[in-house]
Parts: structure tokens; sequence; C-alpha cells
């Protein structure tokens, strides 16, 4: 966890904010268009393992991802490099650069609602988006060409103070989902961030959405849950974390 700041790049970033606040009565089905209901999960498909592609796939022209709250605040923010970003002395190609909001605790939150487009960042302003006042920091680096064998099968067990596990529709694969683990300390500082998919690909995306809306995932008793078992207990299930 090191705080950087970068000279210009070319890069794919993140802003991630959470939508909604924590309620006790909040509904288990999916909301909106095309959302599905747990399925019995498709034959898992076999690791290609001589794949190298990335978590977050960046793009000739990089995008900005915003995951935003209920008045649109943001959460977290990411900065990706792809492998042919010219690298700074902090800040490399080939990396995920992560930011929270420590403004914010995760667990207040039931939804993230997820927005991309594309863009170039100078150093300046790519040091204002990871870091723009004091409650931003430290910046979580996480290998990002981590290919299919960094994807492990089960489930992660979080191990920080604050946890949140929210799903989407899995925009590859409609019939499908994803999870998005967030980790804070007591301090609401970001410590950990982990993707779930029910096929390993390599990537969380194939191509980066345009949009995407993430809802927290729910036990059957109504209780927020970190086990993607909760997404689908049908599904196998596949997890990247890092730092």
């Amino acid at each position: 966890m090191n705080k950087r700041h970068v000279r210009g790049v070319m890069y794919l970033s993140i802003l991630v904010g959470a939508a909604g606040v924590a309620s006790a009565a909040y509904a288990t089905t999916d909301s909106g268009d095309g959302a599905p209901s747990p399925v019995v999960a498709l034959a898992p498909e076999a690791p290609a393992r001589d794949a190298v592609q990335l978590q977050v796939p960046p793009d000739v022209k990089m995008q900005k991802l915003a995951f935003a709250v209920s008045g649109g605040l943001p959460l977290l923010r990411t900065v990706v490099t792809s492998a042919n970003n010219p690298a700074g002395p902090l800040y490399g190609a080939g990396a995920e650069y992560w930011s929270g909001n420590s403004g914010l605790a995760v667990t207040n939150y039931t939804a993230l609602s997820m927005s991309s487009s594309r863009d170039v960042l100078t150093e300046a302003q790519i040091s204002a988006l990871l870091l723009p006042n004091s409650n931003w920091g430290p910046v979580l680096a996480v290998t990002q060409n981590i290919g299919t064998g960094g994807w492990t099968q089960g489930s992660y067990q979080p191990t920080a103070a604050r946890s949140r596990l929210f799903k989407a529709v899995d925009p590859d694969n409609s019939s499908r989902f994803i999870g998005l683990l967030i980790e804070q300390d007591v301090n609401n500082d970001l410590e950990r961030i982990t993707w779930y998919k029910e096929v390993v690909t390599g990537t969380i995306f194939a191509h980066t959405p345009s949009s995407l809306l993430f809802s927290v995932v729910l036990d059957s008793g109504g209780q927020p849950s970190t086990n993607p078992s909760d997404i689908d207990a049908q599904a196998t299930w596949y997890f990247a974390s890092g730092p």
C-alpha cells in the first residue's frame, strides 16, 4: 500500500462510489431490466493457462470508470495502466492503483453504480484523481497481468474490519453474475479489492461496459454476506484478490 504520484500516462481509471444507504429491509431480487435470478450454472469452462489477460482490460485509449453512491459520492478511484503505457518513476505499466474515500464506510451502502468513459490524463490530473484530498489514500498497487492462473477457485475470506460484497450481472454473459468485495480498516481506509467471476477468463470483463449496477449480497436471513455462494449457490466461483 504505497501512496503514489504519477507522471503522465494513458490510463484506464475507475472511480468507485456506493449508491444507497443501509436499511433494515432490502429487496432480495435484482432490479433492472435483464437482471437474472440465480440460475443453475453452466458447466465450468477450463481455464486457458496459456492466456495472459488482465483483471480489468485496458484499452488503447484508456477509460474512466465511476462507481458512485447516492448523491454521486465516490467510494473508490482506480488507475489501470496497460503494458504499453509510459512508465513513471512511481507508477508503472501493467498495474492497477486503487484509492479509497475514508469519509465513507462501505458497510453503510447497499448499491454501487458504475459508468465508464475514455480519457487521457496528465500527471497532475492522475494525482488529483487518486489523492484529491486528505480523505483519500493510501493507494494500493495491484498486479494487473495475472492471467487465468491468478484466479483461485473457491471463496476468499475477508480479514479487514469492514467488508461488503456486491454483485452485478456479468456483462460477458447475462445468465451469470460477478462479485466485487471491498475491504476497509477501522478508519475506512481501503485494504483490499477482490473480484469474483463464475468462469475463469483472466479478466473480470472481456470489454469494460459503459455502465453496470451492483447490489449488496444478502444471505438467506436477509443480512449482508461476503460469501459468493449467496449470489448463486449453484455456481463455481473464482476470485482474484489484491494486494
